[in-house]
């Protein structure tokens, strides 16, 4: 029962993260249609060095879009895995004025916010959890004194 609580706090904690952001962007955020003028992609590599002295490779590419926003929207905007859009495309992008969060497709921020009950819902079950764990350890131990209270008596 343990190891399934910390599962679920840490689901709830990651999507508890995910959700302010989109929570953010979606009560103070805009929207803005934009058009991609010009895509960039770039592979980033990093090596790690292994505890066995050996190294490992990680990729992972970006995409780095310049954009033609109205409404003041951002002019830039980069996305791992994939990219957005290409060349001429028509896009609408969630954006935080102040650019204090990176953009967001708009589509993909309405997706995002079941994110927010999902924290919600495994957070509740962890509190479940946990308190039927706390009642079986109790209802273990009631047991137990129950039958040396018991033996004692026989003797």
């Amino acid at each position: 029962m343990g190891i399934a609580a910390f599962f679920s706090l840490a689901i709830a904690v990651v999507s508890a993260g995910t959700a302010t952001t989109i929570t953010y962007l979606t009560e103070h955020g805009r929207t803005a249609s934009c058009r991609v003028l010009d895509v960039d992609r770039r592979v980033e590599v990093n090596r790690y060095l292994n505890g066995d002295g050996t190294y490992s490779i990680e990729t992972s590419t970006h995409y780095d879009h310049r954009l033609e926003c109205g409404e003041g929207g951002p002019s830039t905007m980069t996305k791992p895995p994939r990219g957005v859009g290409g060349i001429g495309d028509h896009i609408e992008l969630a954006f935080e004025p102040s650019d204090r969060l990176a953009p967001e497709l708009a589509g993909d921020v309405a997706e995002q916010a079941v994110k927010k009950w999902t924290a919600v819902v495994f957070l509740v079950l962890t509190i479940l959890m946990r308190v039927v764990h706390v009642l079986v350890l109790q209802a273990q131990e009631i047991r137990a004194e129950r039958d040396r209270h018991a033996a004692a008596r026989r003797r």
